[in-house]
């Protein structure tokens, strides 16, 4: 009677704040801390690029603000609340001629946020937070990956029609042509690339299906590990 609607239902098992004493309503300042995390995850993945060459490491810039958020506000659909935001604030970065979102990027801060919720909130995330946050980047980038792989296709499978774009990633013409025409290699890398640092698609797929998987587990884990608890104790119950 007097447990209706205990604290850990509405709550994350946060390491930053506990899930006893939470107010049942969300104050504005949770709001604003939900909205900061997901504009500085965008920000993040639409203006740093740390040329690591590695497919799939931009799921790094969005799970540590993001897990942050949650971990800070550990309400139940607060992920969600965030990607909103991370959208949102991708679209206006995009829109003022900032930044660059591809395909796997937007569709990581659309996935990040519900994946953190529903994995948290499962029976499985209850027992284990951090390794549920670690399966949430995963899945984040399983489905960069695919949105990823399915623009490249596409890039790739163009026939070039502009002279010196390349018809192999942009190194099949790009010497012949780019000198004398200003620019065949830049052309030839972005049908072959997208956002690839010139990979050509049988070089990018050779490579990003593991880096997408290790990528994604690895940074979950990392905050998992900093933001929530490794395991989570088995409340005791009433006789």
């Amino acid at each position: 009677m007097s447990q209706a609607l205990p604290a850990p239902s509405i709550a994350h098992p946060s390491r930053l704040r506990p899930a006893i004493g939470l107010p049942v309503q969300t104050t504005l300042w949770e709001i604003a801390v939900l909205a900061v995390s997901g504009a500085l995850a965008a920000g993040a993945v639409g203006l740093i690029e740390l040329r690591l060459r590695i497919p799939g490491h931009s799921i790094l810039h969005a799970v540590l603000p993001m897990a942050l958020g949650l971990a800070l506000v550990p309400r139940r659909w607060a992920g969600c609340g965030m990607s909103l935001a991370a959208c949102a604030t991708a679209f206006g970065i995009s829109r003022v001629g900032y930044g660059e979102f591809g395909a796997g990027s937007w569709t990581s801060l659309v996935t990040l946020g519900p994946a953190m919720d529903l994995l948290l909130a499962s029976r499985w995330g209850k027992q284990w937070p951090a390794f549920s946050l670690a399966l949430a980047g995963l899945a984040a980038n399983i489905a960069a990956f695919t949105a990823k792989a399915a623009e490249k296709w596409m890039a790739a499978g163009v026939p070039a029609r502009i002279p010196g774009s390349g018809m192999g990633g942009g190194r099949g013409m790009g010497g012949g042509m780019g000198n004398g025409m200003g620019g065949g290699r830049g052309l030839g890398r972005a049908v072959g690339g997208g956002g690839g640092l010139g990979r050509t698609w049988d070089e990018w797929v050779s490579v990003a299906p593991l880096s997408y998987l290790l990528c994604g587990l690895i940074a979950g884990l990392i905050c998992g590990v900093a933001f929530f608890h490794l395991r989570q104790r088995n409340e005791p119950t009433d006789a």
